[in-house]
């Protein structure tokens, strides 16, 4: 469900604890935000959160989902010190070569330093182009040492993870 009006009076109820967050169904790991009757507001949004992993053995990655509305919000981490290290926002658009068909435009915020920057928009232009929305990926991955063949395998698994968020929205959404 998707929130036609968010403004400045929800975000205030939010904080101050007039709204409230309440369990669907104790099975599923859907939300609903709801707050009081006011002329302009939807009444609830749907919001999704779920952790997903891979399982490769060697430099396995998390994410942590929140669709927010048809919005998606995604945070990659793993290794020895999770952290935030780069920003990418991506959003669909009709591609260049085939009208037809659905591609995405990335931008990226990376702190100085980091290099998960390709990982991060490479996701979030996937993301964005199959799932026809907004998408907001953060990515903070830390192993010391790390040889060549690791980073490698860092990259499958992100290809891996995307699969995997992929497959749980869809499932449930699409």
């Amino acid at each position: 469900m998707v929130i036609e009006y968010w403004n400045l009076r929800f975000v205030c109820n939010l904080v101050l604890g007039i709204c409230n967050f309440r369990h669907k169904n104790p099975r599923q790991n859907h939300l609903y935000l709801t707050w009081p009757r006011r002329p302009g507001f939807k009444r609830r949004i749907e919001i999704m959160d779920f952790i997903v992993k891979t399982n490769e053995g060697t430099y396995d990655l998390e994410a942590g989902v929140r669709l927010i509305g048809k919005d998606l919000l995604v945070a990659i981490w793993g290794g020895e010190k999770p952290h935030i290290g780069v920003v990418s926002v991506a959003q669909p658009r009709p591609s260049l070569k085939d009208p037809n068909l659905t591609s995405a435009t990335a931008s990226v915020f990376c702190f100085v330093g980091h290099k998960e920057d390709e990982l991060a928009k490479a996701a979030s232009e996937i993301l964005a182009a199959a799932l026809n929305t907004q998408v907001v990926v953060t990515a903070g991955i830390h192993w010391d040492n790390i040889s060549t063949e690791g980073i490698q395998n860092i990259l499958k698994n992100s290809e891996i993870l995307v699969d995997l968020i992929l497959d749980k929205v869809a499932s449930s959404y699409l």
